[in-house]
């Protein structure tokens, strides 16, 4: 779930779809949208900077124009973790490579569908964050140990404009894999759901 920029709304997803909660005195529901294909698995919410688009993630990728009062799938494949850039031009989805869309045209940046086979000693653990300032894209990665003995934890950068790898932060905690990645303000710190990085 997840609040409306204008702390306005409420946006709660369900494996039969998605409720818009107005929350401006009792609350009371607003929209409702079904969405169709598997019932199950979606995990992930994300709300546009403006307001306007609500992203849905699971078993497929889907968005629904809040203005328009209508939904489409994006994408197949499954997204445990969404993220709209600062700026709302741009959304991303984690994988190898994140997959990036121009927002509102939904135009594919760059990024195709997940490989079906993640190179020998890494991949990618399903969490994703744009920066503050929105020059980069964080992503969730475990990594093998040199001796192949356990999977630790890593955000490795990437910066937005090329698709580039930028940098990787190791994680604090070990080899937990978080499920999300935050950055706080100015940038300096990213955290998981486990604890900072």
């Amino acid at each position: 779930l997840c609040f409306t920029p204008d702390g306005r709304g409420l946006v709660v997803g369900a494996n039969d779809g998605a409720t818009v909660w107005d929350l401006t005195g009792t609350p009371k529901v607003a929209s409702g949208f079904n969405l169709p294909g598997p019932r199950y698995g979606r995990a992930a919410v994300a709300a546009s900077p403006c307001g306007r688009f609500v992203a849905f993630g699971g078993q497929h990728v889907w968005v629904i124009d809040l203005d328009a009062g209508h939904e489409f799938r994006l994408a197949e494949g499954s997204a445990r973790s969404l993220a709209f850039a600062p700026d709302g031009a741009e959304f991303a989805t984690p994988a190898l490579t994140p997959r990036q869309w121009a927002v509102p045209s939904w135009e594919v940046i760059r990024g195709g569908p997940p490989p079906r086979q993640q190179p020998r000693g890494e991949f990618s653990t399903g969490a994703v964050a744009y920066t503050p300032d929105g020059k980069a894209l964080g992503v969730s990665f475990a990594l093998q140990s040199d001796d192949g003995s356990r999977y630790d934890s890593c955000v490795v950068l990437f910066d937005r404009a090329t698709g580039a790898r930028a940098g990787r932060l190791m994680m604090a905690f070990g080899h937990a894999h978080p499920t999300r990645i935050v950055f706080r303000p100015g940038g300096a710190v990213v955290a998981g759901n486990f604890g900072p990085v």
